[in-house]
């Protein structure tokens, strides 16, 4: 018997019927190992050829859950696909008395006690596997369903991995990292009554409106921003994220043509709308070139007292890294051109 599937449910992986011809069932000694990692490095087969039988007690009640070795039971979708209400993992005794085994020797050949099979759906191409003996120390090897044991239940019983297909479409599921950045949650009326907010429904009676919260958490969008966009020196902000455009770093602070420079600039760029942070601290070259990695403004533009006695800028592009010398006296339309026109990219 098979239940129902579900929306969101992962499908069977492997839906052919086996093609090799079934071996004979082979009773193997397995000392010591009870785990999938430890009986598959001791009999030297890869995982997909095991079948691990885990008994819960499902309301108080034993039951045997199929999984293939390579995949994890899901107590969540157990408990949805039987309708249990409380799931947990049986206790030694309980394994001992239903397998007649300690815990790690499971298997669907030969309980010792009348209980239900609940297979997930690979479980349906399980041919010549390994599974528990029901005794200490041994595993069957060459064990196939329907032959030597036939499941009660199939359901979807494991969780999902990378690569799973779809129930229902051709598409297989893909797994990425998430960040919750927003919330959002409907007003109890309690909340909403006092504020005496009334609309007229279909049938011209007054109720109170219904309102929705919805907070967007700041500082969770640049965690996630930085998360992206970053390479080994920090920060690298998209264009039209970064809170600045241009990082103009002022290499001599205390020579005055070069600071006056570096100020003319500064107020070009902040008059046609440009954000600009001007660094004039009074430190080395490299700690300032290295500061400005770290911030990840997308332009920065340098003005020390070698260019600005050749009349040039140099300027760098954060994310492609490139440098070049600009001529100072256009510096300022210059890069108001770049900075609108890498804005206007949809590259990012």
């Amino acid at each position: 018997m098979q239940l129902p599937g579900r929306p969101g449910q992962s499908g069977p992986t492997d839906s052919e019927s086996p093609s090799a011809p079934p071996e004979s069932v082979r009773r193997v000694p397995t000392p010591g190992a009870r785990t999938i990692a430890e009986v598959t490095a001791f009999l030297r087969r890869p995982p997909q050829q095991f079948l691990k039988t885990l008994l819960y007690l499902a309301d108080g009640r034993p039951v045997a859950v199929l999984i293939r070795g390579d995949h994890q039971a899901s107590e969540v979708k157990i408990r949805a696909s039987f309708g249990i209400s409380r799931l947990e993992m049986a206790d030694p005794a309980t394994v001992e008395k239903v397998t007649g085994a300690p815990v790690g020797f499971s298997g669907p050949v030969g309980l010792k006690e009348p209980t239900p099979l609940w297979a997930d759906w690979d479980v349906r191409t399980a041919w010549n596997v390994v599974v528990g003996a029901n005794e200490a120390d041994a595993h069957l090897v060459g064990v196939c369903i329907g032959r030597d044991f036939r499941p009660d239940f199939f359901a979807d019983l494991r969780m999902a991995m990378p690569a799973d297909p779809c129930p229902q479409c051709p598409a297989v599921l893909q797994i990425g990292v998430g960040l919750s950045a927003a919330e959002a949650a409907c007003l109890p009326t309690a909340q909403i009554k006092p504020l005496g907010l009334r609309f007229h429904d279909a049938q011209q009676e007054l109720r109170p409106v219904r309102m929705h919260r919805l907070e967007v958490d700041l500082g969770r969008l640049i965690w996630a921003m930085a998360a992206v966009h970053h390479d080994q020196a920090g920060l690298v902000w998209p264009e039209r994220f970064s809170p600045f455009d241009i990082l103009l770093v002022c290499l001599d602070p205390e020579d005055e043509a070069v600071r006056r420079a570096a100020w003319e600039l500064y107020q070009a760029w902040q008059s046609a709308g440009l954000e600009v942070l001007l660094d004039d601290r009074d430190l080395r070259p490299g700690v300032k070139f290295f500061d400005a990695d770290l911030l990840g403004i997308p332009w920065r533009a340098v003005l020390g007292p070698k260019n600005y006695r050749q009349g040039q800028l140099e300027l760098k592009h954060r994310r492609s890294g490139q440098k070049q010398l600009i001529p100072l006296a256009d510096a300022a339309a210059i890069l108001m051109e770049k900075v609108r026109a890498s804005k206007g990219s949809t590259s990012e």
